[in-house]
């Protein structure tokens, strides 16, 4: 997909959490309040948005429960301990900073 600006993707979330709705209006509500914004910074979703764009910590914490969970399987089948400690090591800081 080109071109596909960060106000055009909040405005599928808000189709989204609007049921999908065909009324226009409800595309500049709903996840994000956009008030018809073609530009501009400080947008964040609404609370009790059903869909949403991830936040960069959002997406860390994605990252760092997948590397995790990858963990666990090394770990089960083969005991990869040492192969733990390094990723601990690795990602320690990500984890303090999501808290």
């Amino acid at each position: 997909m080109n071109y596909v600006s960060w106000f055009d993707a909040a405005r599928v979330a808000n189709w989204l959490h609007n049921g999908r709705s065909t009324n226009p209006a409800l595309l500049e509500t709903g996840a994000y309040t956009l008030n018809n914004a073609v530009s501009g910074i400080g947008f964040t979703k609404n609370e009790g948005a059903k869909y949403w764009m991830p936040s960069k910590d959002e997406w860390y914490k994605a990252d760092w429960d997948k590397v995790m969970g990858l963990l666990d399987t090394m770990r089960n089948k083969v005991g990869g301990l040492a192969l733990e400690r390094e990723a601990r090591n690795e990602w320690d800081g990500r984890e303090r900073k999501l808290g």
